[in-house]
């Protein structure tokens, strides 16, 4: 199944595109503060979150990988990424886990929680899974809740 479209009422999910990259690089991946809680470093160049997109749009058509990204319902930010949510099949763990991260400007305003919250339907009702992990870092309390 191609990763799809879901919304919220606040919130649209969509799969990644290439215009993704300018704000993926500025606002994610050389933000140390959003960098430190993640699987990867920050990037040092623009090349390297380039192929991070190549990559990510391979995955759109694989069934054990959904990359959604986040974008604000409104009309100044219709279309503009402010993070991703993740759900796949984590081979190592043989589980499927769901990651999310968001730029600095829109942490703590809902949005994990709302985005999270409609992928994890999605996996229930449309993938029928019905055991979905998480792991957060213990120094960012507010990704436990």
């Amino acid at each position: 199944m191609n990763t799809p479209c879901l919304e919220t009422d606040r919130l649209l999910l969509r799969p990644i595109k290439k215009s993704d990259l300018q704000t993926a690089y500025v606002k994610w991946f050389t933000d140390p503060d959003v960098a430190r809680y993640m699987f990867w470093g920050l990037h040092g160049n623009i090349g390297r979150t380039a192929e991070w997109i190549d990559f990510e749009l391979q995955m759109i058509e694989v069934s054990d990988w959904y990359r959604f990204i986040i974008c604000k319902k409104t009309a100044e930010r219709s279309d503009i990424p402010c993070g991703s949510v993740l759900l796949y099949l984590d081979e190592e763990i043989t589980d499927w886990e769901i990651a999310y991260h968001f730029e600095k400007e829109r942490w703590g305003q809902g949005d994990a929680s709302e985005s999270v919250r409609n992928v994890l339907l999605f996996a229930k009702n449309k993938l029928k899974l019905t055991h979905v992990m998480a792991r957060y870092a213990i120094d960012n309390e507010a990704s436990g809740d």
